[in-house]
């Protein structure tokens, strides 16, 4: 659609119809990392602010903190400690800023990205009319035999919500508040590399974490291991989840479900029945014929193409020889 800047931003309607569309709540997520510094260009950022410690006063900027004549290896190998290793000093992970535009995700994803130091542009439902979407529907309704029904609520929204518009005399802010959270929309977030690594951290666990959200932070993590291949065996996508398991022992762990397989171990200090689920690899929506375990696997086998690209470029990042001396 060809942009003119005189055109109306808002344009009236006369008769708005639902035309939305249902769709899973996986698949349609999507992640791109729309702003960021390039591998070269970390590399080269990163010998100032990491050899800090060791540089003096007038150097800097005259370029004499590279009296090492540090070589390309040698900067890539001080980028993979500081960023791979959380080596040197800590502050260099904050320099590094992000634009990400996510996409496929519904409200309930996004109240849990407010946990998450980062401020954001996103998609804005009173401009724009929202009897034309994507609405996500879980696997597990269809599953279990509840899709009738959610497709009926859904629809009696839908048609609600253009009534109601359609009068001229509601506002439209107030008309929208009648659709469903499960609409999808976008949004674009701002944030830091450390930022970014809490989020993974917490987010990439099947246990405790919604299966959109677990979807939404793998999608993250595949996007940034596609502009930085040498981070994909940062995280273990199926390791267990040492967060659940450590909250469990005490008065404030999650006790919605019972343990996934590689999390038994709580077990041994709990029983069944003092989870108000049993595991998610029993619930619907998450066993192994699911959509869940579709992107999951498909995302793994990306991660280790990756891997070996990344081996493949910097062979030296795995040897001995730099486990022993740098890492």
């Amino acid at each position: 659609m060809e942009f003119n800047v005189r055109d109306k931003r808002v344009k009236k309607w006369d008769k708005l119809v639902p035309e939305y569309r249902i769709t899973n709540d996986l698949e349609p997520i999507s992640v791109e990392f729309k702003s960021y510094p390039t591998v070269e260009q970390l590399a080269e950022m990163c010998v100032g602010p990491l050899l800090a410690t060791w540089s003096r006063a007038g150097d800097v900027n005259n370029r004499r903190y590279d009296v090492y004549n540090l070589t390309d290896e040698d900067k890539m190998k001080i980028l993979y400690r500081a960023m791979h290793n959380n080596g040197f000093l800590p502050g260099f992970r904050d320099m590094i800023n992000f634009v990400l535009c996510i996409d496929g995700i519904h409200h309930q994803e996004t109240t849990h990205l407010y946990r998450h130091k980062w401020s954001a542009s996103a998609m804005c439902t009173g401009d724009n009319p929202q009897h034309i979407c994507d609405i996500a529907m879980p696997e597990s309704y269809e599953k279990l035999g509840f899709k009738d029904r959610y497709l009926k609520l859904v629809d009696d929204a839908m048609n609600l919500y253009c009534d109601m518009m359609n009068t001229h005399e509601i506002s439209n802010q107030d008309c929208r508040l009648v659709t469903p959270k499960t609409v999808l929309h976008f949004v674009y977030p701002t944030m830091n590399f450390n930022e970014l690594m809490r989020f993974l951290g917490q987010r990439l666990d099947l246990q405790v974490q919604p299966n959109e959200e677990y979807i939404l932070a793998l999608r993250t993590y595949v996007a940034l291991c596609e502009i930085y291949p040498f981070m994909a065996d940062k995280f273990n996508i199926k390791n267990k989840s040492n967060f659940y398991i450590h909250e469990t022992k005490t008065n404030f762990g999650s006790a919605l479900f019972q343990p996934n397989e590689e999390n038994k171990e709580v077990l041994d200090w709990t029983t069944p029945d003092d989870y108000l689920q049993k595991s998610k690899d029993e619930l619907a929506g998450s066993d192994d014929s699911s959509i869940l375990r579709k992107i999951q696997k498909e995302c793994e086998n990306r991660l280790t193409e990756l891997l070996e690209y990344s081996k493949r470029t910097w062979p030296y990042l795995y040897t001995e020889e730099y486990k022993k001396d740098w890492a």
